[in-house]
Order: C-alpha cells, then sequence, then structure tokens
C-alpha cells in the first residue's frame, strides 16, 4: 500500500472515524485539500473507495506486509 506522510495521516484519521471536516481540522488544512489528498491516495493504490483501500490495508497488515 502506497501512502506518502500527509495521506498516512489523513488515512488514520479516516480509520479513526473522523469526517473530511474533522480531519481537515485536525491537520490544520482545508477541507478540499482533505478531499483532493484521499482521490490521489485512492489512484496510487488503484481503489475506488476509501472502503476499499480500507480493505487493502487489513489485507496486506494480515499478510505481514510492510506499508510503503
Amino acid at each position: 500500500m502506497r501512502l506518502t506522510r500527509r495521506w498516512r495521516e489523513i488515512f488514520e484519521a479516516y480509520i479513526g472515524g473522523l469526517t473530511d471536516r474533522s480531519i481537515a481540522e485536525q491537520l490544520g488544512i482545508g477541507y478540499s485539500a482533505v478531499r483532493r489528498h484521499k482521490e490521489r491516495m485512492l489512484d496510487a493504490n488503484d481503489c475506488h473507495s476509501m472502503r476499499e483501500l480500507s480493505s487493502l490495508f487489513q489485507n496486506g497488515h494480515r499478510a505481514g506486509e510492510e506499508n510503503a
């Protein structure tokens, strides 16, 4: 799973149950920036939804893969 430092912050906040607006507030960035980061994160990992990306993350952890 490919995540930059910022993508990892956003992804962890997402799986923690935060909304995009809450993530933006927590990270001190704009709401639209969160949305763009999520779109790029999905594209980079060939996923169509955050749920699909979460599944990829869980499967990788179970398989003992290192996150890049």
